[in-house]
């Protein structure tokens, strides 16, 4: 019996011993504790405009506001953000986070002459104390009105010269892509104080300069838009005084006629005015005139011209007299 209780009580400690070591086993093996859990600095950020869509007016307005809370849901105050809008205006570019986490801004609409369907507002935080989660906000407003036409304009002679006759043309100016032709009215300003209403219209300048040119289009709904393009204007350009003769080969106390028919203008420009001088100290003032040379040598004959516009040039030619045989 003895023997017997010796033996169960050998056994029971062995049993027990298996049981720690087992134990010790299972709690090596144990998971760790999770500590996925938000930070505390996590922010997020919210948005609103109303109304989301103004017409172009230059007067309508929308209040914007932007709304910060932490991973808590609770508000944020004192977050400031920086403000743009690619159109429009905003009454502020810098707002702050008031208690209840929101901040407010005003957008007004551009005017009925802008060519946009929608203004974006960019909300960028500055120095926030958290990490905010969505980062910078971008609103978006619609825009509505009448369709804008874009004046467009060219102009020929390319490089004119003072005087010449430049030719401007309006017939590229657009409205939704199709030429606006005489659905549009047209208002030019020359820059030289001089002024057209026609959509392809004509001008000179009386100086060499450079004049800001000014198209001004509006369609039957009110809108207007401008393009103002340099034209740089040179010197005059020339005209050409010719001088014919006959006879060719003139000998003393022969009747000679000069001819300025063949003088030109670049642009067809009257000639008003012939100024000889035959270098015999006679002189004549019309297109054709005739002389005779009382000694037997070579004179100078000059010939000067001026067009309409007042463009003057000069030329000679040399004529031989010969002696009579």
């Amino acid at each position: 019996m003895y023997l017997n209780a010796y033996t169960v009580i050998r056994r029971s400690w062995g049993l027990l011993a298996l049981a720690v070591i087992s134990t010790g086993c299972s709690v090596d093996k144990s998971t760790a504790p999770d500590v996925s859990a938000p930070s505390g600095f996590g922010l997020s950020i919210a948005s609103t405009a109303s109304p989301d869509s103004l017409p172009r007016d230059g007067q309508a307005t929308s209040l914007v506001q932007l709304f910060v809370r932490d991973y808590q849901d609770k508000a944020v105050g004192g977050q400031r953000f920086s403000l743009s809008a690619t159109t429009g205006t905003l009454s502020a570019t810098d707002v702050t986070t008031d208690s209840s986490g929101a901040a407010t801004v005003r957008f007004t609409a551009p005017s009925v002459n802008t060519n946009v369907t929608a203004a974006m507002i960019s909300a960028t935080p500055i120095g926030n104390a958290g990490t905010v989660t969505s980062g910078s906000r971008t609103i978006v407003i619609g825009l509505t009105g009448p369709s804008v036409p874009v004046a467009s304009f060219t102009w020929t002679p390319p490089s004119p010269g003072r005087l010449d006759l430049v030719t401007f043309d309006a017939t590229n100016t657009t409205v939704d892509g199709t030429s606006c032709l005489d659905k549009c009215t047209y208002a030019w300003d020359f820059g030289d104080g001089t002024a057209s209403a026609d959509r392809i219209t004509t001008h000179r300048f009386d100086n060499a300069a450079t004049y800001s040119v000014r198209l001004t289009v509006s369609t039957s709904a009110g809108v207007t838009v401008n393009s103002t393009r340099s034209v740089v204007v040179g010197a005059a350009a020339a005209i050409t005084p010719v001088i014919t003769q006959s006879p060719t080969d003139p000998k003393l106390g022969d009747t000679v006629i000069f001819d300025a028919s063949s003088s030109t203008t670049p642009d067809g420009v009257a000639i008003v005015s012939y100024a000889w001088d035959f270098g015999n100290g006679l002189t004549a003032s019309t297109r054709q005139a005739a002389t005779t040379f009382g000694a037997a040598r070579t004179y100078t004959v000059r010939l000067t011209i001026v067009d309409a516009l007042g463009r003057t040039a000069t030329t000679t030619r040399s004529v031989t007299v010969a002696a009579t045989t």
